[in-house]
């Protein structure tokens, strides 16, 4: 018996390996494209960080993702709306939090909140498989707080944190505070039970049609793969839009000269309660979207407002192409 249970323990690394080994080259060429896209993404993203307000007053060492970090993304939008708000950055071990209207606001570090039927909890999840309570979650996180303030504390939560399609039937703890974005936080229009996240392409393609500020022209129908496609025309750029199984993607061609589309140009997949958001910030009038290839590697570098793109204005470069594609 346990010479078989070691033959099994074999068998099993044995498999693991050999997947390895299959998949390596696949691997060496996304950590590859992967590095590249950094080497051109990193000094921009930090010219523009260093412009910000948040760093000129909150002084966070720059790396790459605190672009998209929670307190980055409030900060900068609610100083720039006027709103009032009395911001803290502790010395002790650097956690930031504010007080607005009477509350002590605290930001989320982890990257999803679901309810777990069997536990009837609330469980916080990171990238890897570690899960903890909420209930310990917040804990934890108040204990952070050096002294006491006497106001109430909530979590300062975006929408797309909570998995789960529909929130309008669904009780979260009260504790947390629910925002559909950062940058819309205590803002009156921002209305956060109303932000579906899309199961399916189907899903997807009912919430754009009920948009009205989406550039160009769009259709679904079956795609060559045997799956359902949104297809978008967008200026001289068609970008094909699916969503299923948890996964959502988004491929871009652009038409030659006789008006057809040319190979794709390039690609990425964002999560399902990433793509109303995409789509937004490509389609939306006066948005650019960045697009560029260098010796193979092609990347999504931007998606926005045109007057805060870090891209612009269109430059050459030697073995890169950068494409820009404007909604209006």
């Amino acid at each position: 018996m346990q010479a078989d249970k070691w033959y099994k323990k074999a068998l099993k690394y044995f498999i693991i390996v050999l997947i390895i080994v299959l998949f390596s080259p696949l691997i060496l060429i996304g950590l590859i494209i992967f590095g590249i896209t950094t080497l051109f993404q990193a000094p921009t993203l930090k010219k523009e960080y260093k412009k910000s307000r948040y760093y000129s007053d909150i002084k966070r060492k720059f790396n790459l993702y605190i672009t998209d970090s929670p307190e980055y993304r409030f900060y900068n939008s609610a100083v720039g709306r006027g709103l009032p708000i009395e911001y803290h950055k502790q010395k002790s071990n650097g956690l930031e939090f504010f007080i607005y209207d009477g509350t002590l606001f605290l930001f989320p570090d982890f990257f999803v909140l679901h309810y777990d039927e069997e536990k009837s909890a609330w469980m916080v999840g990171w990238y890897s498989v570690e899960t903890v309570s909420f209930s310990d979650y917040f804990k934890t996180l108040t204990d952070k707080i050096d002294s006491e303030t006497g106001y109430p504390v909530r979590l300062l939560c975006e929408r797309r944190l909570i998995d789960a399609a529909d929130l309008k039937e669904v009780r979260l703890p009260e504790e947390i505070y629910l925002t559909s974005r950062y940058e819309l936080a205590f803002d009156r229009d921002d209305s956060p039970l109303d932000f579906m996240i899309p199961q399916t392409t189907q899903d997807l393609y009912n919430m754009m049609i009920q948009r009205t500020d989406l550039c160009g022209s769009f259709e679904l129908k079956a795609g060559e793969k045997g799956y359902d496609s949104i297809y978008w025309t967008l200026g001289d750029a068609v970008f094909e839009l699916c969503v299923g199984h948890g996964d959502g993607y988004i491929a871009v061609s652009v038409f030659d000269k006789q008006g057809k589309p040319k190979k794709e140009i390039a690609n990425w997949s964002p999560e399902p309660d990433e793509m109303i958001d995409e789509v937004t910030s490509i389609g939306k009038r006066g948005n650019v979207t960045v697009l560029y290839s260098f010796m193979g590697a092609r990347a999504h570098l931007y998606s926005g407002e045109k007057q805060a793109c870090p891209y612009l204005p269109p430059k050459k470069h030697l073995f890169r192409k950068y494409y820009y594609i404007e909604a209006e």
